[in-house]
């Protein structure tokens, strides 16, 4: 269930790497928004399915001041999407512009300088879903596990706590309060 605007590039490659060596099918169900390292994680499973008004891509490596990564990172970042594509074969010209802005799509909505973002209409019309589904519900019905248990993982509190103390926004701030403690003292 991908639902997510990104994250680091290591969890994302760490991520990619259980879903491609699993010996269980793998099957990414886009609840509104994979970009980014999500868009990575779903190339990296058997099948995708996306629900109508959901969008895949926008897969650029940024530093965290939201600047586009040195070329070292971005041939990385690069050579990564074109693999995952290639090994659930999909094309991998969509997975690379959807990482390089170079990449000219114009009939897609991303012409040379802008990044590609997929609609589930696109997705499908492309080869990068399955298909359309409405929840999660319509997914299972329609792989054959309608009467599957369902269960989830909910973040713990302690889960939540690190989260926000490790976000790239909140860590300068708490070295600075850190510091001017030391200070005062």
């Amino acid at each position: 269930d991908v639902n997510t605007p990104g994250g680091a590039v290591d969890a994302a490659s760490e991520i990619g790497k259980l879903l491609t060596t699993t010996e269980i099918k793998t099957i990414s169900f886009i609840n509104k928004q994979a970009l980014s390292a999500g868009a990575y994680i779903a190339l990296n499973t058997d099948e995708i399915y996306m629900v109508p008004g959901s969008t895949m891509g926008s897969a650029a490596i940024i530093d965290s001041q939201g600047n586009t990564a040195g070329k070292k990172a971005e041939s990385f970042w690069f050579a990564a999407m074109t693999s995952a594509a290639e090994q659930s074969h999909r094309d991998p010209k969509y997975a690379l512009a959807m990482a390089d802005e170079t990449i000219d799509l114009p009939n897609l909505g991303a012409p040379s300088g802008k990044l590609l973002t997929l609609t589930s209409s696109q997705a499908l019309e492309v080869g990068y879903s399955e298909g359309t589904v409405s929840n999660l519900d319509d997914l299972l019905a329609k792989i054959g596990y309608s009467d599957a248990e369902v269960r989830t993982l909910d973040e713990s509190f302690a889960e939540k706590v690190a989260r926000f103390i490790t976000h790239p926004i909140i860590i300068p701030i708490l070295l600075s309060i850190g510091s001017l403690g030391l200070v005062l003292e």
